[in-house]
């Protein structure tokens, strides 16, 4: 874990499944063993990660104590492939200092609730389920 608190951008898709990963519960709904993710997620600035060979759960807080997140990119190398990630519980927040959202096959209808785009400068949120920004109304 000290190598992860100490990089800025990841890529390595098995990296940021274990930070990104729903722990919670198995499939037969019992709780999973636990780790400690207490990782220096606070200084990442970007995560690019290829799903074309990953499919797991991304927990509700994922994005909660990444701080400094700026580059979001998910995507997709190989659309043959139907893997990807799934946010059965939702998503609870997004980075503010989000610049780049880059999220193919969004699983989800919106955007969380409070996020705010005000410093997002691209948004390609392709083949997603996406229908409205977020729920509710932004001042």
């Amino acid at each position: 874990t000290a190598q992860i608190e100490r990089r800025r951008r990841l890529w390595e898709p098995w990296t940021i499944k274990f930070l990104l990963e729903d722990d919670k519960l198995e499939a037969n709904g019992y709780p999973k063993a636990t780790c400690q993710r207490a990782l220096g997620t606070e200084d990442i600035e970007g995560i690019f990660l290829d799903t074309s060979n990953l499919l797991f759960d991304v927990k509700p807080t994922a994005f909660d104590n990444m701080l400094n997140l700026r580059f979001l990119k998910i995507y997709c190398s190989n659309h043959e492939n139907q893997y990807g990630l799934r946010l059965p519980r939702g998503l609870e927040s997004l980075p503010y200092e989000l610049r780049l959202l880059h999220w193919e096959n969004y699983p989800l209808q919106s955007l969380p609730q409070d996020f705010d785009p005000c410093h997002l400068v691209e948004l390609n949120m392709s083949h997603s389920r996406l229908q409205k920004l977020w729920g509710g109304t932004k001042n």
